[in-house]
């Protein structure tokens, strides 16, 4: 039974949450297409900024973002306590394209509202993009067993990774760089 990468993320409603959402979905989807990956930071970004800014805050507030790969598409959810949504943007604003952006780039989206407010969107993955496995993990899959294991074991602590090339892979956590290489004739211990 293959289950499908998920991401779910619940952050403080503060200033640094696009921030961090941007951060969080740029990881969770390497290995995607780089344009692909840009769009989908953009769009959350946008989103969770939407939220921050027409959502009705209290003292223990937070917005939710979730993410699913699936072998067809990528889909991604901004939830947050509010029931105030944005109006249409005024075209001569400084912003408010927000959603603009979301209806030209995302192959669908929606909104639900009950309690919370939950902005969602989806975007079709090409023929090859989403087939259960990220980018990283079908190079890894060409690699002999003992960079496999080593690539395998990193990605199992640490995700996805930040480079993806066809001889290495590199993954930048905290000032530190982890790298696990095709060419690896013995893996390192852990723990």
């Amino acid at each position: 039974m293959r289950t499908e990468p998920k991401l779910a993320l619940r952050l403080e409603a503060d200033p640094r949450a696009a921030l961090v959402a941007r951060r969080e979905i740029r990881s969770f989807t390497a290995g995607l297409d780089e344009l692909i990956r840009s769009n989908l930071v953009l769009l959350v970004s946008e989103l969770v900024t939407n939220s921050l800014r027409h959502a009705t805050f209290g003292p223990e507030s937070w917005v939710q973002v979730e993410a699913t790969i699936t072998p067809d598409l990528v889909r991604i959810e901004v939830e947050d306590p509010g029931g105030r949504f944005p109006s249409a943007p005024d075209l001569d604003a400084e912003g408010g394209w927000g959603l603009i952006l979301v209806d030209r780039m995302a192959s669908r989206w929606g909104v639900a509202r009950d309690q919370q407010t939950r902005v969602w969107f989806e975007t079709d993955l090409p023929r090859g993009q989403g087939n259960g496995q990220t980018r990283w993990q079908q190079v890894v899959a060409t690699w002999p067993e003992p960079g496999r294991r080593a690539a395998r074991a990193i990605g199992r602590m640490l995700g996805p990774p930040e480079v993806v090339l066809e001889h290495r892979l590199i993954w930048d956590r905290d000032g530190c760089r982890f790298v696990a290489e095709r060419s690896c004739s013995k893996t390192l211990p852990f723990g």
